[in-house]
C-alpha cells in the first residue's frame, strides 16, 4: 500500500513546475506566435480575396390593415402577422424565379447557385422590416444585385401572396469598405493558435520527460530516500554536465 501511494505521488502534476517550464521556453512560444500570426496575416492580406456587402431594407406590409382609403388601427396581432411573413418573403427571395430574373436584369456573370450563396436576409430587431445583404467580390455588382432585388421582389410577392406586399425602405449603395476578410481578427486568431500549439507541446514534453536534472527535484520528489552520491558526467561541456545520482535503495536514474 505504501509503495502504491508513493507511485501515485510521483505521477501527480505539479502546476508550478509546468509554469516554470513554460517560462523557461517562453522564446519558443513567442516564436510560434510570430510564425502563426504572421502566416495568418500574410494569407489573409495577400491571398484571400476581398468581399464587399451591399445592404437594402424592405418593409413587410400587410394590406389587410386598411380598406380602400380608410386607415384602420394596427393591432399587435396584425404586427405579429407581418413579422411572420418575413420568413416567407426570404424564401421567395431565394427562389429560382426571382434570382434568375435578377441575373437577367443585371447581366452579372453568375449562375442561380452563385447568386443564392451571395444573398443573406434577416429581420431587423425582430420587426416587420427585413434587411437584404448581397456579398461579392465586386462592390458595384453587389449594389446592382441588391437594388435589382428591391425592384423585382415586391412585384413577385404581390403576384404570389394576395393581401401582402413589400415596400422599399432603403436602396443599396456601392459599399466603400470591404466586409471581409478581417485581417486583424485573423491575425489575432493566428497568434492564439501559435500560443496554444506551442504551450501544449511544451507541457506534453515536460510531463513525459523522465530525466532527473537537479538535486532539488530529487529532494522534493523522494524526500524519504537519502542521496548517497552525485557523480557528474565529465565528458560533457561544463554548462551541460549531466549527473548520475545514487540512492540508498540502489535505484539509479540519470
Amino acid at each position: 500500500m505504501e509503495k502504491n501511494e508513493k507511485d501515485k505521488e510521483y505521477l501527480e502534476i505539479d502546476p508550478i513546475q509546468l509554469l516554470k517550464a513554460l517560462w523557461k521556453r517562453l522564446w519558443i512560444i513567442l516564436l510560434a506566435m510570430i510564425v502563426c500570426g504572421g502566416s495568418m496575416f500574410w494569407y489573409t492580406k495577400f491571398i484571400v480575396p476581398e468581399r464587399f456587402t451591399a445592404k437594402a431594407m424592405l418593409y413587410v406590409n400587410n394590406s389587410s390593415i386598411s380598406v380602400g382609403n380608410t386607415s384602420l388601427s394596427i393591432s399587435s396581432t396584425e404586427i405579429t402577422a407581418a413579422k411572420s411573413l418575413v420568413n416567407t418573403y426570404m424564401i421567395i427571395l431565394k427562389s429560382r424565379t426571382v434570382l434568375n430574373e435578377v441575373i437577367t436584369q443585371t447581366g452579372v456573370p453568375y449562375s442561380y447557385t452563385d447568386i443564392k450563396g451571395m444573398i443573406d436576409a434577416e429581420s431587423v430587431n425582430q420587426t416587420e422590416i427585413f434587411e437584404v445583404r448581397v456579398t461579392c467580390y465586386d462592390p458595384n455588382e453587389s449594389e446592382q444585385i441588391a437594388n435589382a432585388i428591391c425592384r423585382i421582389l415586391p412585384e413577385k410577392i404581390e403576384d404570389i401572396m394576395q393581401g401582402s406586399s413589400v415596400r422599399v425602405v432603403d436602396y443599396a449603395v456601392v459599399p466603400s469598405v470591404k466586409s471581409a476578410p478581417n485581417v486583424t481578427n485573423k491575425t489575432a486568431l493566428g497568434l492564439v493558435i501559435g500560443f496554444l500549439l506551442s504551450a501544449a507541446a511544451i507541457l506534453i514534453f515536460e510531463m513525459m520527460d523522465q530525466y532527473i536534472r537537479s538535486e532539488d527535484y530529487l529532494l522534493q520528489t523522494f524526500s524519504d530516500i537519502p542521496i548517497l552520491a552525485i557523480i557528474p558526467d565529465l565528458d560533457e561541456h561544463p554548462s551541460k554536465k549531466k549527473s548520475t545520482y545514487y540512492y540508498s535503495s540502489n535505484r539509479r536514474e540519470g
